[in-house]
């Protein structure tokens, strides 16, 4: 699966769970969510959750945060490190 792929599947998640109403395509690749006050602690273990499912992967403590899941640019990133190995 490309990362462009996982973008898209991260924003149209983001667009129906997070942020109910959103065009999915207004969701830029690096539109701050944590720190943009988005996304908190309670919405992006929601998150993992989904991308452990849908992507087979596992999230460690330390990488549910700003480094790792800031923006859908950061999270495809860390899910298309992640399927790697």
């Amino acid at each position: 699966m490309s990362i462009d792929e996982i973008k898209g599947k991260v924003r149209e998640y983001l667009a129906a769970q997070i942020l109910p109403g959103e065009d999915p395509s207004a969701l830029s690749d690096d539109r701050p969510l944590i720190t943009g006050g988005l996304m908190d602690s309670i919405t992006s273990v929601s998150l993992i959750t989904f991308l452990e499912e849908a992507y087979g992967v596992s999230f460690e403590a330390h990488e549910i945060g700003i480094d790792y899941l800031d923006s859908v640019a950061d999270i495809a990133r860390t899910v298309a490190d992640k399927m790697k190995g």
